[in-house]
């Protein structure tokens, strides 16, 4: 049980290491700095996995339940069977009510969004890359349930954005608010780009 925090798992470094969490209550968490992402977890340059978790009540600018970034462009994280649950991301142009993830290859699998908030985009899940500056994202999702999220503009559920390749399959949208799905666009020499099967 991690909670009170303003992030309550931190790991940033500049070189990759194996990480786990796992099978973890992690709620009520504050992230107290205007820049910050991540209350419940902020996970840098890591290969692993995050599954079995029950992350709820978490807020922070961007992200509330959970970031990831991989500035390494070197790892492979599986998110899966995590319960994200009425978090929020609350900055003016926030992106990420639930989890806010980079990472050069994302496994998205049978995770629970439900409740989850953002200020503009990507109220239950947000996919992005940073192209221009060496990393793209390729991340595939499946058996995901998007709930009751809400966006403040649009992207309730699930936002693919910035170059990102997400592949999507077997997921499930109801009445997310400020729509279901966003694609946006990305940088001329990569294009975001989605299937949905």
């Amino acid at each position: 049980d991690i909670s009170g925090y303003s992030q309550a798992i931190l790991r940033d470094f500049y070189e990759s290491q194996r990480f786990e969490l796992t099978n973890n209550h992690i709620h009520g968490n504050r992230c107290k700095e205007g820049t910050q992402a991540g209350a419940a977890f902020a996970l840098v340059n890591v290969s692993g996995l995050v599954a079995g978790n029950v992350i709820v009540d978490n807020r922070c600018d961007r992200g509330g339940g959970g970031f990831l970034n991989d500035t390494t462009n070197q790892n492979a994280v599986r998110l899966e069977r995590n319960r994200v649950e009425r978090n929020s991301g609350t900055e003016a142009d926030a992106h990420g009510g639930g989890f806010y993830l980079f990472g050069k290859s994302l496994a998205i699998v049978g995770n629970h969004f439900a409740g989850n908030e953002v200020s503009k985009w990507g109220g239950g899940l947000y996919v992005g890359a940073y192209v221009d500056g060496g990393q793209p994202t390729s991340a595939k999702l499946a058996w995901n349930v998007y709930v009751g999220n809400k966006a403040g503009v649009s992207g309730g559920g699930f936002f693919c954005d910035d170059g990102a390749q997400c592949a999507s399959e077997n997921e499930l949208f109801v009445a997310n608010c400020g729509g279901n799905v966003l694609l946006d666009g990305g940088p001329s020499t990569a294009p975001t780009v989605a299937r949905f099967d």
